[in-house]
């Protein structure tokens, strides 16, 4: 049996809290699509996997696009690592540290004045989504073999 191949783009994993229940990591990885602003092009992720189960099945998060926080993912994935499972949420585009300027409101590029610029927000959107699932394919504190997508709001008709 052949080895995976090794992904042609670099994740960064940091352990950021440990609880008796839970362990909690940033990730982050370049966008598989360029936007015209350079602080969009990195995904931002949180992983909360649970304690006790090795390699538990994994959700991946789509958050509300223009929210001003994460209250709501933070929420999902907590429940979720109470219940087992491991929660994968992304800073969708032009959302939270991928803002294409600090004074920007989280999200409010996202939903852009012109349909080209918005269809290829979506894009990005989608791809980035794809390659947090190959992401957790290969994370291995997880089953990335079986993985199931919930959209909050506007990502869940992406």
């Amino acid at each position: 049996m052949a080895a995976a191949a090794e992904p042609a783009y670099r994740v960064e994993r940091t352990l950021t809290a440990e609880t008796l229940h839970e362990s909690v990591y940033d990730l982050s990885f370049p966008s598989p699509e360029k936007s015209p602003w350079p602080a969009n092009d990195t995904v931002y992720a949180r992983l909360v996997v649970p304690k006790g189960r090795p390699k538990p099945p994994v959700v991946l998060l789509l958050p509300i696009m223009a929210a001003p926080n994460a209250w709501i993912e933070e929420r999902f994935a907590r429940e979720l690592s109470r219940r087992g499972l491991a929660a994968m949420w992304l800073e969708m585009p032009t959302q939270f540290r991928r803002r294409p300027h600090p004074s920007m409101m989280s999200g409010a590029g996202f939903l852009a004045r012109s349909p080209k610029r918005l269809a290829a927000n979506f894009k990005q959107a989608v791809a980035d989504a794809r390659r947090a699932l190959d992401v957790l394919e290969g994370e291995l504190s997880v089953d990335g073999s079986q993985t199931a997508v919930l959209g909050v709001s506007s990502p869940s008709w992406m």
